[in-house]
């Protein structure tokens, strides 16, 4: 099973639009878990968006200054520093 990490943190609007690129995932690999990482004043919302298994909302307070800090590299020491865990 593939896990699937979409990071939208910016626009409510954005993330809105961004419903028929997680049904077009769950269309082409139906086995996969779409895990959406959204920041935490989206968290409402987050119950409506269909085609995604589970959502992480976190506060990106600080978030660019553990960027520079990972020369602006987005890796999985950034989401572990920012608690993005997901179980499974």
């Amino acid at each position: 099973m593939k896990n699937i990490i979409i990071l939208n943190l910016t626009r409510m609007g954005d993330l809105i639009q961004s419903t028929a690129l997680f049904k077009k995932i769950k269309l082409t690999y139906p086995e996969s878990r779409v895990k959406l990482v959204i920041s935490k004043e989206f968290a409402e919302i987050s119950p409506f968006i269909p085609y995604v298994d589970e959502v992480k909302p976190i506060d990106v307070t600080g978030l660019s200054e553990i960027l520079k800090a990972n020369n602006f590299e987005f890796t999985l020491d950034v989401l572990k520093s920012l608690n993005v865990i997901f179980d499974g």
